[in-house]
């Protein structure tokens, strides 16, 4: 059932995924929470300001990328 989550992040714009299914292995069940997942999904800047720190954005050219 993986291939069902991995294929809803693809329409995501999400490239590079991996699942796992814990539990009833329903598809609907199975979509439904991966739904879920990605509505609870948020954003670096949501999480710096709970965290109450600045994000700093890296790009290959300052060696932050690959």
């Amino acid at each position: 059932m993986p291939y069902q989550i991995a294929a809803i992040c693809r329409l995501a714009g999400i490239k590079d995924v991996r699942a796992k299914v814990l539990g009833s292995h329903n598809p609907h069940t199975t979509l439904r929470a991966a739904f879920e997942a990605l509505d609870a999904v948020r954003s670096p800047e949501e999480v710096s300001i709970m965290r109450g720190r600045t994000v700093i954005r890296l790009s290959p050219t300052t060696g932050g990328g690959e």
